[in-house]
């Protein structure tokens, strides 16, 4: 039910954002970093983007410690893999559930904060995000953090490899190519058990 929630939730949003703000595409002006690059041994590097990239290497830090490393994220491990159990541990699994959807939510608000610097915004920008953002756990194997963060950094690496080696076009089909061979070899992911 959780899973129908969040999608009926992201169908009223985005069109609530079309009626609002219209379907057209836009660019945040004047952004405080603006196009500021910074060189590195002459590799020059957007400051936006290498904000962005911080930010979610430490987002994803705080996730791991949030899960791994309290009492809050072993009752949310605990949920995860047995409901029933949870509940006889006396873990108050709504709480848990309302817990991991904001949770959820923050950190895609905190992903588009940090891409808006440098992605158009528009109503359904979120659609190719969330099937790539699927295609990384998947990869890296449900329920696996340190998997996903790794699987990520392969699809980066693939998408960029092939948007300059093959054409900027086919970038996500190899992606998804990828997708397709490793989940047919090792189903449960690279990193699953």
């Amino acid at each position: 039910t959780a899973l129908l929630a969040t999608f009926g939730l992201s169908i009223l949003i985005k069109n609530l954002a079309q009626f609002f703000w219209t379907p057209d595409f836009r660019q945040v002006q004047g952004a405080i970093l603006g196009d500021k690059t910074l060189s590195i041994f002459n590799l020059n590097v957007s400051l936006p983007e290498l904000i962005a990239a911080c930010g979610s290497a430490l987002i994803t830090y705080l996730v791991y410690y949030l899960i791994f490393r309290t009492k809050t994220g072993r009752a949310i491990r605990a949920a995860a893999l047995d409901r029933d159990t949870a509940l006889l541990m006396g873990i108050n699994i709504d709480r848990v559930y309302a817990l991991t959807f904001g949770l959820g939510g923050a950190c895609v608000g905190v992903a588009g904060a940090l891409l808006m610097n440098f992605y158009y915004v528009f109503p359904s920008v979120g659609g190719l995000f969330g099937i790539i953002a699927f295609v990384t756990v998947a990869l890296g194997g449900f329920g696996n953090i340190t998997g996903a963060f790794y699987a990520g950094i392969l699809i980066g690496v693939v998408e960029t490899a092939g948007g300059v080696f093959i054409s900027p076009v086919f970038k996500y089909t190899i992606v998804f190519a990828m997708y397709l061979v490793i989940i047919s070899i090792r189903p449960k992911g690279l990193f699953g058990w």
